[in-house]
């Protein structure tokens, strides 16, 4: 089996010799060393040359360039993709511009991916696509090849739902990830904010670290990328990083060195950066002559006029700020405009006393990291914001909220005021971890995840009734006394399949209505109906039995309504619904986790009050409904059974959703032909995704010739 990884851009460019050069970029220090050392090919934008000797290259580096013409590829990059969602996934939401030209095009060339996997790919190979250019890849995939291992992690922050709601194709991105049978985040907020979205947006049932969408399981987690420690370490023994250092300690001159390092880019927080180092020298004017603050900004995207007045900003900042406290002999700030090789880079780290990383929303932010990984003997300090994904595994680092310029010029001067040992503390427990959790590690997490969750779905996928199976089940209907128990909600009250029975055949409708409403609905059809899940049951003549006394929830039911309607009132336009044998709480079908929350407190209290009867609280697609655990979908079926007759060897067909009675599925072990819509863990002998494919399959089961 092939792993195929996935990206926008290709971790090669030509050089003018024709061979391969490596590019830069976080994504592709992360992933290249497990390429290399691996099978996999990579797929990506390159912008190669057609002709026979660069494919040749490009093959044997196991890399496969999609081809997307040149106004197409920068409508979806510069447009939709760092036009629209890289400033509303990084909370800037003002600044964000979503053209239909500009999302036409970022869905042509997601289709472009796709289409140049699918002619490679075999099925169960695993596909690992990578960030917020390609979000709707892994939907595309699974629409074509459902049996591929389809694995996509998002490397920029993901908003809050009330944020990600604003994009306008914000069904379409999260439908597209779905696809995915795992979705990677580097921190545990960033995947609560996916699940919530995915929750409120899609009406995915989340249950753990799982979401149930379809016939499928979509695991969504927290995987926080490593570095390339091994290459750090390597290149920390090299002799042009000893050149490098000694360069860089001969220009400070004994100065203490403060250090930031980012790419271009309005989230990085510089300007906020460079005013609280102001604010240092400000307040401690000993140290404009004794440190230095070296600003090493990576260029990108200059060719947009955002990102070019930015850098006009800066120029300016650092220009004034030096005008004003620097000295004939020292400017305190020194403003780079450049890259820098790795060795250079790590002799900035080694030599800096103190690492500013203070974006103002980031992903995960790797300097910090690289930072660490270049002090085993625990000196340093790292001063890191809060909004940057590492903040969640760097405790110990001096955490900052970067808007807040008086507090982060008050970690700089702790940082440097900072006793040795407490340094050695805290960033010899910072080394110990960046050095354990490397990118191999995470590569290897996330690979395993997508093997697990997508053999389990492969089982789910195994699931379904046809072949002779089907025939087998039809036949055995046709020959009479069979019964077929269909969740109500599944089937319209003048679905023809409800008047398409066989002879002899015993079909029940099980809803969560009571009896007034099921008479309105059904009458018509002589069918078996249960009210409340059971606690009512009609028979084709049309005549009611109830279950008495034991369904009577009288002495609780003044404590348990005060509860729902108080309770109620903390959900706007929530309403509390009185049945003869069942009370029900409809807050909607897409409930904010608030809510969600409000609802499992609720349910907690429900039964602790109910905690000596059979009555229970139970989560439905609504809501919350209180049900009688005497009366059950499961105990009318038993009931219906009895009442026609049916022997132990008749032929029974349960159908319904996540939301039915699981009673329903386990009632009468082998002998029921079970069938679970859109519920991936569930008792059901089969799975179907969508209740149209439930009611074509009945309509196929009920026909009178062969399905």
């Amino acid at each position: 089996m092939t792993t195929w990884l996935v990206s926008n851009r290709l971790p090669f460019r030509i050089q003018s010799d024709g061979g391969l050069a490596r590019t830069d970029g976080g994504l592709v220090t992360a992933l290249l060393p497990v390429h290399e050392s691996g099978t996999s090919w990579w797929v990506g934008q390159g912008g190669f040359p057609v002709d026979s000797s660069t494919q040749e290259r490009l093959a044997a580096a196991r890399v496969v360039d999609v081809s997307v013409p040149t106004d197409l590829a920068a409508a979806h990059y510069n447009g939709a993709s760092n036009g629209g969602i890289w400033p509303l996934f990084h909370y800037f939401p003002a600044i964000a511009r979503f053209r239909p030209e500009d999302w036409e095009a970022y869905r042509s060339v997601n289709r472009a991916v796709a289409e140049t996997i699918l002619a490679r790919a075999e099925a169960g190979d695993t596909v690992w696509i990578h960030d917020y250019q390609l979000m709707l890849v892994p939907g595309m995939l699974r629409e074509q090849c459902p049996d591929l291992a389809i694995g996509y992690f998002h490397h920029i922050p993901f908003p809050a739902s009330e944020v990600f709601k604003i994009h306008p194709a914000r069904d379409e991105i999260l439908a597209g990830l779905l696809g995915a049978d795992v979705i990677g985040f580097h921190t545990l907020e960033y995947a609560r904010h996916f699940t919530a979205a995915a929750a409120r947006l899609r009406d995915v049932a989340v249950v753990a670290e799982d979401l149930h969408v379809e016939d499928r399981i979509v695991r969504v987690g927290a995987f926080p990328l490593g570095i390339d420690v091994g290459a750090v370490e390597r290149s920390l023994a090299s002799p042009a990083h000893a050149t490098a250092l000694a360069d860089l300690e001969r220009d400070l001159g004994g100065r203490r060195l403060v250090l930031g390092v980012d790419r271009l880019d309005y989230t990085k927080g510089i300007r906020e950066r460079l005013a609280a180092f102001e604010r240092v020298l400000r307040r401690r004017p000993d140290l404009r002559s004794r440190a230095t603050f070296i600003q090493l900004c990576v260029p990108s995207r200059i060719e947009v006029d955002r990102y070019d007045l930015l850098r006009q900003e800066i120029e300016r900042e650092v220009g004034r700020i030096n005008g004003e406290l620097g000295s004939v002999g020292h400017t305190p700030i020194h403003y780079l405009f450049q890259r820098r090789n790795l060795d250079e880079l790590t002799a900035l780290y080694r030599r800096a006393e103190v690492a500013l990383v203070t974006p103002l929303r980031d992903g995960l932010n790797l300097v910090c990291k690289e930072y660490v990984a270049c002090h085993p003997e625990g000196d340093g300090m790292l001063v890191l914001s809060e909004f940057a994904g590492a903040a969640e595994e760097m405790g110990e680092a001096l955490v900052v909220n970067p808007y807040d310029v008086e507090a982060v010029a008050e970690a700089i001067l702790r940082a440097l005021d900072m006793p040795k040992s407490e340094r050695r503390e805290r960033m010899g427990v910072l080394h110990a971890r960046v050095v354990e959790a490397d990118n191999r590690h995470w590569a290897a997490d996330f690979l395993a995840a997508v093997t697990e969750v997508a053999g389990r779905n492969r089982t789910n996928a195994s699931r379904s009734l046809e072949g002779p199976e089907l025939t087998d089940l039809h036949r055995r209907l046709a020959a009479g006394g069979g019964l077929v128990a269909i969740d109500a909600d599944l089937v319209p009250p003048d679905h023809p399949l409800l008047r398409q029975g066989m002879p002899g055949l015993t079909i029940l409708l099980i809803s969560s209505r009571p009896v007034e409403d099921c008479e309105r609905s059904w009458s018509g059809l002589g069918v078996w109906i249960a009210a409340e899940r059971g606690a009512s049951l009609r028979d084709p003549s049309g005549t009611w039995r109830t279950g008495g006394e034991s369904a009577s929830l009288e002495p609780y039911r003044a404590e348990v309504l005060r509860c729902l309607e108080k309770r109620a009132r903390l959900i706007p336009r929530s309403r509390v619904i009185v049945n003869h044998f069942s009370i029900h709480w409809h807050i909607g079908r897409r409930p904010s986790p608030l809510a969600e929350a409000i609802l499992r407190e609720t349910g907690a209290i429900l039964d602790g009050i109910l905690a000596r009867s059979p009555w229970h609280a139970v989560r439905t697609g609504a809501g919350l409904v209180l049900r009688n655990g005497l009366h059950t979908a499961g105990t009318a079926l038993t009931s219906v059974t009895e009442a026609a007759g049916l022997g132990s060897g008749a032929a029974v067909v349960t159908v319904g959703d996540r939301f039915s009675d699981e009673s329903l599925f386990a009632w009468g072990g082998t002998a029921n032909a079970s069938i679970a819509v859109g519920s991936p863990v569930t008792h059901a002998t089969y799975l179907v995704a969508h209740a149209d494919e439930a009611r074509e399959l009945l309509s196929r089961l009920l026909a009178e010739d062969r399905p």
